[in-house]
């Protein structure tokens, strides 16, 4: 599903998702009743929804070298596990902090409920125009998630070498780019909107419930 917004999100065609067996937030179908629930969206029975995804640049002495387009989030970290990664974060040209972390996720309200969520990170409704910065296991025990309007352009640049090692920059998972202490990385939101085709009975919250029991009782009374 991931796959195939990223490559149908700058066509404008809609995408529709069919459950295959994992969580699944993005795809409503289920395929044990497919035909009752295709039928009418085939008929023009359906909502649309609309999700920005986001860019992540490489630069080397301000040429550009490497790109990736993410619908869920983008995560920078070391090749190494565990290996700590010394950064400075800049947004909208105003520095944010230096840290030093395993690396971190910046994700979008689509994203929240991916790899964001299990690392500890906010869920967020999917309407909004924000994006979330979320390091992973940082040095400082002051350092918490960030919520920043999507516009905003977060600049990453290494302060020292990190043993030559290649720093990962993975988007959705699915698209591994690779990057070095030389490097600057630039994370804004995308031009391109993906659309969504939802079956009208779609709920957003109802599916928080129905894949996370979220907001049920812990302790059953």
């Amino acid at each position: 599903m991931l796959g195939a917004s990223r490559d149908l999100a700058e066509t404008g065609v809609p995408t529709l998702g069919i459950n295959r067996g994992h969580l699944g937030f993005l795809t409503d179908i289920n395929p044990s009743n497919l035909k009752e629930q295709i039928i009418p969206i085939l008929n023009g029975d359906y909502s649309i929804e609309e999700r920005f995804l986001l860019e992540t640049e490489i630069y080397e002495n301000n040429d550009l070298t490497n790109k990736g387009l993410a619908l869920n989030e983008v995560v920078i970290h070391g090749k190494q596990t565990a290996h700590m990664m010394d950064f400075s974060i800049t947004v909208n040209d105003s520095v944010m902090y230096s840290q030093k972390a395993d690396g971190f996720i910046i994700s979008t309200p689509t994203g929240s409920t991916a790899y964001n969520l299990s690392a500890g990170g906010p869920i967020i409704e999917p309407s909004l125009n924000v994006i979330c910065l979320l390091p992973m296991f940082p040095q400082s025990l002051n350092c918490r998630p960030l919520i920043f309007r999507a516009d905003c352009q977060i600049k990453i640049n290494f302060k020292k070498k990190i043993d030559k090692e290649e720093i990962n920059v993975t988007c959705d998972g699915q698209i591994h780019l690779t990057a070095n202490e030389n490097n600057e990385i630039v994370i804004k939101k995308s031009p391109i909107i993906l659309k969504i085709c939802h079956p009208k009975s779609y709920d957003y919250f109802m599916t928080l419930r129905s894949k996370l029991n979220f907001g049920s009782n812990l302790i059953k009374e």
